[in-house]
């Protein structure tokens, strides 16, 4: 299939006209309980089969330099993993980013990962099929299944995040004026932040569960340049500028929770079979809401600096954004009709082990690990006085 790609995202990029961009993106969305569905579905890519004739696809630049690496790499991993990881960040450092430059890089950082993955998957499988004693082996094959939805799970989410970027991209100063009035109004460097912790929780364990299996594409994937991204502080920030500080604002606090809760957030699924996932997942993301609301409220701005809370709202943030992006790409493959079993599997397999992490994330979020932490560590000053 002939792909093109156009400058969509660098023109909005560069215009940083508000109207066009300034808003509640997906993620910090999440922060309010709200599921920004419209911005997640349908699935940007990648691309189905060709039809006869094979007609030309137009993309954004964002989502048409990740369809374009794919291609790179097909050629790149014939020479090895060094030479495929190596190729790629080379190649990645000579495009024109596409509006924000960092934001540009978390994705095509993501979808470096995810093709590397994807390698190393079929080298592990065919390690795998090769050997009758791991054929058998049930720890062989769970490594296989969590290692398939790693890969999944990240070009799923690169692809979306690519999306993000093609759709309408505001610079950071645009939106830092527009947020002095609006706490909600989100811009695509937190909207791409969670692209990195992901990549820690998912790409990191899954390599290093293959290794046992001596894939060596692991050993390009623990090697990443790994970058400090977080969308927690950012998030929490909104949140707390969004609490009711006169009674007029109380007033129109409580009526925004009203609200939300007589019209709880909607994933709009095409797939009647996956709906019950949508719905989980909506489910999730109001519970997330008031957690995050609790947490402000209980600590207010010292929140910021507990590195225990942040990691649990990081932690939280990427299963809901991830699985997000996981649940669109199995939708459009689904109402597609070419979606096999595997992928079901594989998919459906990510979502429950995903959320699972949630759900411990948000309880020890309401336990605050950082009180259990302070009473310890007071323990020990006790302990051991100044002398």
């Amino acid at each position: 299939m002939a792909i093109e790609t156009d400058a969509r995202g660098a023109e909005a990029g560069a215009g940083g006209d508000a109207a066009a961009g300034v808003g509640p993106g997906f993620v910090l969305g999440l922060f309010f309980g709200e599921f920004r569905g419209d911005l997640v579905f349908p699935y940007p890519g990648p691309p189905l089969a060709a039809a006869p004739g094979d007609f030309p696809r137009r993309d954004g630049a964002a989502v048409g330099y990740c369809r374009n690496m794919g291609e790179r790499f097909a050629e790149l991993v014939k020479d090895g993993p060094a030479a495929a990881a190596e190729g790629l960040e080379a190649w990645g450092c000579g495009l024109v980013p596409v509006g924000d430059a960092a934001s540009f890089d978390h994705v095509l950082r993501t979808a470096r990962l995810g093709l590397l993955a994807r390698a190393q998957l079929g080298g592990a499988v065919a390690r795998v099929r090769g050997e009758t004693w791991l054929l058998g082996s049930e720890s062989a094959a769970a490594v296989l299944a969590r290692l398939a939805g790693a890969a999944y799970a990240l070009e799923a989410s690169a692809f979306e995040a690519a999306g993000w970027l093609d759709r309408g991209v505001v610079d950071f100063r645009t939106a830092a004026r527009a947020s002095a009035v609006d706490p909600r109004v989100s811009h695509i460097g937190v909207e791409t932040s969670f692209l990195e912790t992901l990549c820690d929780r998912v790409a990191t364990p899954a390599a290093l569960d293959a290794l046992q299996l001596h894939e060596p594409f692991g050993r390009a994937i623990l090697g990443r340049r790994r970058v400090d991204a977080s969308p927690a502080g950012w998030g929490l920030a909104a949140v707390g500028r969004s609490l009711p500080k006169s009674l007029g604002g109380f007033w129109s606090f409580v009526g925004r929770r009203l609200a939300r809760s007589a019209a709880p957030p909607l994933a709009p699924v095409a797939t009647p079979m996956l709906r019950p996932l949508g719905e989980a997942l909506c489910r999730r993301t109001a519970a997330f809401g008031r957690a995050v609301e609790r947490a402000w409220a209980a600590f207010g701005g010292s929140i910021l600096a507990r590195d225990g809370l942040l990691g649990h709202v990081d932690g939280a943030v990427v299963e809901l954004a991830s699985s997000a992006c996981v649940l669109a790409r199995l939708d459009a493959s689904a109402a597609s009709g070419t979606a096999p079993a595997e992928e079901h599997a594989i998919a459906e397999l990510y979502l429950r082990d995903s959320g699972r992490r949630f759900d411990a994330a948000l309880r020890a979020l309401a336990r605050d690990p950082d009180r259990e932490a302070v009473a310890a560590g007071r323990t020990l000053l006790l302990k051991h006085p100044r002398s």
